[in-house]
């Protein structure tokens, strides 16, 4: 039997049912992670565990051998080999605010040929095509020389412990593989991340501040309570709306300003509108708040040029660095941002000049580093982009993309070159203005494009494993 691109596409074409309505089951688990929830037998909440049982429950039932780490993370294997294919994808997803969806985030639809839903595309779309393509090769019986791992993690979005958790209790952690938890064609390496946090003196004027929902979401709304409260301030505000054509309202009762952007993923600043960053710009300026002033404008640019960081090459990309919320405790204005940065400047030379620029503006205001990740890089010429690339190339023969070093944080890092992030999200996915993408409000995954990468996947399993 010749398994060609034909082959694969319509194996994965008959399984497009099946792949859609365990997607949909898969967003009806509301696993989003916080950190009150904590208990020793759902270490990331019960929907999380939930989720992670039901995979594996789906999986035994079909055949596979499924280990089950404590509910930190989950294995779903095909074959026993010693010599192993990793293929690691996370159930876990960052929170979402109804209010910006046309419809319920957890309740997954499907419309126009696009499953909607919050995890769609990041990651429980992607990790059904893998398991699928897996299920495809089982049923099928094909030989291969290695076993095939799919990990299932429940805190990629929140620090990863789930594979620190992983990587010390699996004792067949395989040796090579790939992360379908971005885009096509292949992520041969992945920038720097951290997550700042910036305490300065609350404003006089700012009573409260909402809107925060994740650190690594850029803000798609915010709202400050202010005092004091006049027709000068709502006049004023209405020109800044106005002008910046932004979208926002004022609420006299509640005292309370509110301003609407668009939310993103803080990897790609650029397609976000940020909210708080816009919210704060206009009190600093109206309420004349100089030190404030002085910070927000260091702050608006998401290229780090203000902050003296900037930083980009031909290999790496840029650096970015945005606004991710803000909220009022203990009497500090607390500012989140959500920094990626190419692995030729250092996290120390970063915090350095953070701490010299924030220092101009007020000495007042304290900088803190509450997560860090370092990037990787992996020889794009070296065996397993390669073969990723050239896989690809045979599902994607007009685009003539080699690769990149991704801004994305995936669990690729935690693995050092040996796994790269490989799909499913494609340039023309990335484009469509109709579809939300990874952590936005409507955020949606093409059903064709999945079932596309369920056939890819099929593809390169039989090439690293075979």
């Amino acid at each position: 039997m010749t398994y060609d691109k034909a082959f694969w596409l319509n194996q994965a074409w008959q399984c497009k049912d099946e792949l859609i309505h365990e997607i949909l089951t898969l967003i009806s688990f509301r696993s989003v992670f916080t950190s009150d929830i904590w208990q020793k037998e759902f270490p990331f909440g019960s929907e999380n565990a939930k989720c992670l049982q039901y995979l594996l429950d789906k999986a035994s039932s079909d055949g596979f051998i499924t280990r089950n780490h404590d509910n930190y993370a989950g294995v779903i294997q095909y074959g026993s080999a010693k010599d192993a294919l990793g293929i690691v994808c996370h159930l876990d997803v960052v929170d979402a605010e109804p209010s910006q969806w046309k419809h319920d985030p957890f309740t997954g639809i499907v419309r126009d040929g696009v499953i909607y839903g919050r995890g769609s595309n990041d990651d429980k779309g992607p990790t059904m095509a893998a398991y699928m393509a897996m299920k495809i090769i089982a049923r099928l019986n094909i030989p291969l020389r290695r076993s095939v791992h799919l990990i299932l993690g429940c805190n990629e979005e929140s620090g990863m412990k789930c594979m620190d958790y992983y990587l010390s209790h699996e004792t067949q952690v395989p040796d090579i593989g790939f992360v379908p938890d971005g885009t096509f064609p292949v992520n041969f390496g992945e920038h720097g991340s951290a997550v700042f946090e910036i305490s300065a003196p609350k404003p006089r004027y700012i009573q409260a501040v909402s809107g925060f929902l994740h650190k690594h979401i850029i803000s798609g709304f915010a709202s400050a309570a202010v005092a004091p409260w006049d027709s000068a301030l709502t006049e004023a505000f209405q020109q800044y709306l106005c002008y910046n054509g932004l979208e926002g309202n004022t609420d006299l009762q509640a005292q309370t300003l509110r301003v609407i952007g668009k939310s993103a993923h803080g990897s790609r600043p650029h397609e976000s509108v940020n909210a708080t960053k816009h919210l704060i710009n206009f009190l600093a300026c109206h309420f004349h708040d100089e030190p404030m002033m002085a910070l927000i404008r260091k702050l608006f640019r998401e290229d780090g040029v203000g902050l003296n960081i900037a930083k980009s090459s031909y290999r790496f990309g840029p650096l970015s660095i945005a606004i991710t919320g803000a909220i009022i405790e203990n009497n500090l204005l607390r500012i989140f941002l959500d920094c990626r940065y190419p692995t030729d400047i250092t996290i120390e030379e970063i915090m350095q000049k953070l701490n010299r620029s924030l220092c101009d503006c007020d000495p007042a205001i304290a900088l803190s580093l509450t997560e860090h990740s370092e990037g990787f890089f992996c020889d794009p010429q070296s065996y397993l982009p390669q073969t990723l690339l050239e896989t690809y190339r045979t599902y994607y023969p007009k685009d003539p993309s080699y690769g990149k070093v991704s801004a994305g944080d995936t669990y690729a890092r935690k693995f050092k070159g040996r796994y790269l992030g490989f799909g499913p999200t494609t340039r023309d996915h990335l484009a469509n203005p109709l579809i939300g993408q990874a952590h936005q409000p409507d955020e949606g995954m093409d059903i064709e494009t999945l079932l596309k990468a369920v056939a890819v996947y099929c593809d390169v399993i039989c090439r690293l494993a075979g």
